[in-house]
């Protein structure tokens, strides 16, 4: 197995397993550098995949060797190499997704990001209407800092969506929902947010949008 980067892409995470229980399951394998595990911003639970990011790519190489396939509780992990984005299929897990969806709401210039955009519109299926496409928004965008970083362009391009003209209202409705931003990252992401569309958006009194 040739692993040409140190990230690793873990999958089917027990919904209450923490990012230090995550790191030593990896940590016999070589040093571990960075372990990130996704949370979805609206119930703040797992979304139950995350990255592992090893020192070295023969760590990198070794873990995925002795713990894909590995039952961890009732789970059984899903572990890969996090490279490259173009040969990952989590979005529709080798399934359609629902043509309603396909062309979305949101259209993106990058394919991957369409793919990871609609996936997570169909996950966000239970939210209220004018939070679904925030929340899909919100998730493609954390899924892909985590996996190139913050420079990331396909970051950019979630975040240049968020801030559009036209979901402005259901960002600041998103924010000012009860229970928002509760966790240092979310908060953090809020508040870049608001520095780069100029308001608070957090804070309902500076909303344009409501009737003085």
């Amino acid at each position: 197995m040739n692993i040409a980067h140190n990230k690793v892409y873990v999958d089917n995470l027990a919904a209450v397993m923490t990012e230090r229980e995550l790191r030593d399951l990896f940590s016999p394998y070589g040093n571990v550098a960075a372990v990130n595990i996704a949370i979805d911003r609206a119930n703040h639970k797992s979304r139950g995949f995350g990255f592992v990011t090893m020192a070295t790519s023969e760590g990198a190489r070794l873990a995925i060797r002795a713990l894909n396939s590995k039952a961890v509780g009732t789970c059984t992990l899903t572990v890969s190499e996090a490279w490259p984005q173009e040969q990952r299929t989590r979005w529709s897990g080798g399934a359609e997704v629902p043509t309603i969806v396909q062309g979305g709401l949101v259209n993106f210039k990058d394919t991957q990001l369409q793919q990871c955009y609609d996936h997570n519109l169909v996950e966000a299926g239970d939210a209220p209407e004018d939070q679904r496409q925030i929340h899909a928004l919100i998730a493609t965008h954390d899924f892909y800092q985590m996996l190139e970083g913050a420079h990331s362009v396909r970051v950019h391009e979630t975040i240049e969506h968020l801030l559009s003209e036209g979901l402005r209202p259901e960002l600041r409705r998103w924010y000012q929902r009860s229970g928002a931003g509760t966790d240092s990252a979310a908060i953090e992401f809020r508040d870049q947010l608001s520095r780069l569309a100029g308001e608070r958006l957090e804070n309902a009194n500076e909303n344009p949008d409501k009737p003085s």
